[in-house]
């Protein structure tokens, strides 16, 4: 990440509170009066960096669960877990990772491009979750 900077790669980056402020923003715009639940492809990993921001914009975890998100977390590689582990079978986390795109392939999706971004990342992760919705009603 420092030679991505060196670059100037985030120079036109809003600042963190502010990204928070719109984010908020857009959840009461769009969302409100409801309460998102997160979810995402190996979403806890991902909360972690997003709480951290939350409290370094002065959010705390009460403030944020009681007015935008409820406290649950869905993490799609728990769900494909649940769908495709077969019984006797070893569990191999790496099965159901994007990154070596087994899952994708399953549920019929193109994989990431090779450089990974972070909005590539979660427009692959609601694929995913779309089409693990999908087997579910089935």
């Amino acid at each position: 990440y420092q030679e991505r900077a060196a670059r100037g790669e985030w120079e036109e980056a809003v600042p963190l509170a502010r990204g928070i402020e719109i984010l908020l923003n857009f959840i009461e715009k769009h969302v409100a009066p409801s309460v998102v639940v997160l979810r995402g492809q190996n979403f806890f990993f991902d909360w972690n960096f997003l709480s951290t921001a939350f409290a370094w914009s002065g959010f705390s975890q009460d403030e944020l669960q009681a007015k935008y998100f409820h406290y649950s977390r869905l993490d799609n590689r728990s769900m494909a877990v649940q769908g495709f582990l077969v019984r006797g079978e070893p569990y191999d986390p790496a099965d159901f990772s994007m990154r070596n795109r087994r899952l994708l392939t399953i549920l019929g999706i193109e994989p990431e491009p090779d450089v990974h971004t972070a909005i590539n990342g979660a427009r692959k992760a609601h694929e995913v979750a779309v089409a693990l919705n999908k087997l579910k009603q089935k």
